[in-house]
């Protein structure tokens, strides 16, 4: 027998990857799935694209806040890891939690 559960509104409607990649103002090649090694302290701009279907409006990346942002528009988030470690960056809904592709970073 199958289960029937109420419709969510808007779920699956949220999704988020990521672009291109600057660091200290040089473009950096990224894969999609793999880690990006930086050094500490270095200077990140990094492109986040919403390829969901629902406009962002109460979205923030690890506590830096995106505009509004309709669906296949892309904005740029400028990030510094402070020090050495490893980071996973990744949109997150004020109402929903986290969605989208995770941005692995190890800075050393």
């Amino acid at each position: 027998m199958e289960e029937l559960r109420p419709a969510i509104a808007g779920a699956g409607a949220l999704n988020a990857e990521w672009g291109s990649a600057e660091v200290a103002g040089q473009d950096v090649p990224r894969t999609p799935g793999r880690k990006l090694v930086v050094k500490a302290g270095a200077d990140l701009h990094l492109e986040l694209i919403n390829t969901g279907t629902e406009t962002w409006t109460n979205v923030s990346v690890n506590d830096v806040a995106v505009a509004p942002l309709s669906s296949g528009e892309r904005t740029w988030i400028a990030w510094t890891p402070a020090t050495a470690g490893h980071y996973r960056l990744r949109a997150h809904d004020e109402n929903t939690g986290r969605f989208g592709e995770a941005l692995d970073i190890e800075a050393q």
